[in-house]
């Protein structure tokens, strides 16, 4: 099937990194780079490390439990393509007031690269209610941390 010239446009890597580097000079215009640097500057190294490590750690485990979930729904993924979707989704998760902008994005790429919308969705969303029940287990567990102080 050929490819339409629009989705050449917006699929090529240009675009993207275009895109991607107006969206992090809004960010950095609306905070400016003396809140940023001071924020930075003032922050222990080894906290900022240990933050990288976790986020990278997790986002790995998003990705794996997330890739897992899409094959069960008949779509295989490769680790890059399901790691590069879900730190899309993630980017826009963080920049957008809500947080389903990011799964919306990783729906549509699953729905307009493998025509598999419905399934997407349906794994994007079991994906998530398996974070809810993680972290309401996690909140159960720190009560009782709390109530035995």
């Amino acid at each position: 099937m050929a490819e339409k010239s629009h989705d050449r446009v917006w699929n090529s890597p240009g675009v993207k990194v275009v895109i991607t580097l107006l969206i992090v000079a809004a960010i950095i215009w609306k905070l400016g780079w003396r809140q940023i640097l001071e924020t930075v500057a003032h922050a222990r190294p080894l906290y900022l490390l240990a933050a990288l490590v976790l986020f990278i750690a997790s986002g790995v485990l998003g990705v794996w439990q997330w890739r897992i979930i899409l094959h069960n729904r008949r779509i295989p993924l490769s680790f890059g393509r399901a790691f590069m979707l879900y730190f899309i989704g993630l980017f826009f998760n963080t920049l957008s007031l809500g947080i389903v902008a990011g799964d919306a994005v990783k729906i549509a790429y699953i729905k307009y690269g493998d025509g598999k919308g419905k399934a997407g969705f349906a794994a994007t969303f079991l994906d998530r209610f398996a974070g809810l029940w993680t972290m309401l287990a996690f909140a159960v567990i720190g009560c009782f941390f709390l109530i035995k102080e």
